[in-house]
């Protein structure tokens, strides 16, 4: 069996990473220790996946506890889930078992976990639901992480069976790309302070940072209890802000791929050769 290092050199240095955050940097140094142990316990990639989404769900379910220790170690399975995802890759090139439906089952696991994160929020909110008007935002906050997915997921979808029917019509895209570029440039025309007003307002939308926000909050819950103090439920206000702003984040992002025709521009990133896929820019539209 090889050593650590050894492993990072077989597992890891042809990995694109996703994300070049802090989170991500941490999640990646951990998960090589996983690798290793799930390929001393002879597990192949796709087992290593489908014990990710386990535990993702576990942790959605603990996240409805009335124990704080319970509802802090739920947060932390999330957290597994993102060094686990990792490792399943890494177990791949380690067996050369990647293909198609090892990266199908991978990307079907973040809808899991997801999905599993807001409905544990969900559960453990439902004794707030005292009117209608809030149960509706709860529920919107539970669709709320499956439609971002979606985004995501019917745009390449569109891309690619667009490409079949062109080779079938021998035909070629239009290129239309003037809105997009322009969009662009105004993005990052933004100052600093309004890309990080963005992210403070939008992180408890995306599944990379919600965790690390719950995890923020169930420490300082558990610290606080132990100390003798009581502070307000975390949960069920974070669930109505992911229900509020969350249907305007979808369809900001949904106008965004239309109005910009971004998808035309994956579709060339995609196809033709002299447009090169960057990654990790190019991982998603």
């Amino acid at each position: 069996m090889e050593s650590i290092t050894q492993l990072r050199k077989k597992c890891q240095s042809t990995r694109p990473s996703i994300y070049s955050d802090f989170l991500s940097k941490i999640y990646y140094k951990l998960s090589i220790y996983f690798t290793w142990c799930c390929i001393k316990l002879r597990m192949s990639a796709n087992q290593v996946t489908v014990l990710s989404g386990l535990v993702a769900i576990a942790g959605g379910l603990m996240l409805s506890s009335d124990s704080k220790f319970i509802v802090l170690f739920g947060v932390i399975c999330f957290h597994l889930f993102a060094i686990l995802d990792m490792s399943d890759g890494e177990v791949a090139r380690y067996r050369k078992q990647g293909g198609v439906s090892g990266h199908y089952l991978d990307w079907y696991m973040h809808f899991v976990s997801s999905s599993a994160l807001v409905i544990g929020l969900f559960l453990a909110s439902k004794g707030n639901f005292n009117s209608t008007l809030v149960l509706i935002i709860g529920l919107l906050a539970v669709v709320n992480p499956i439609l971002d997915k979606s985004v995501q997921n019917a745009g390449w979808t569109v891309i690619c069976w667009t490409r079949l029917r062109d080779i079938k019509n021998n035909s070629g895209l239009i290129d239309n790309n003037t809105k997009e570029n322009e969009e662009t440039e105004k993005f990052q025309r933004k100052s600093w302070i309004y890309r990080r007003l963005r992210f403070l307002l939008l992180s408890p939308l995306q599944d990379h940072w919600l965790p690390l926000i719950l995890l923020i909050l169930a420490s300082i819950d558990l610290l606080f209890s132990i100390a003798g103090f009581e502070v307000l439920d975390y949960k069920f206000p974070l669930l109505i802000y992911i229900g509020i702003i969350g249907p305007a984040y979808l369809y900001n992002r949904v106008r965004r791929m239309v109005k910009t025709n971004a998808l035309n521009s994956g579709y060339k990133r995609l196809v033709y050769p002299e447009v090169p896929l960057k990654f990790p820019e190019d991982d998603f539209l």
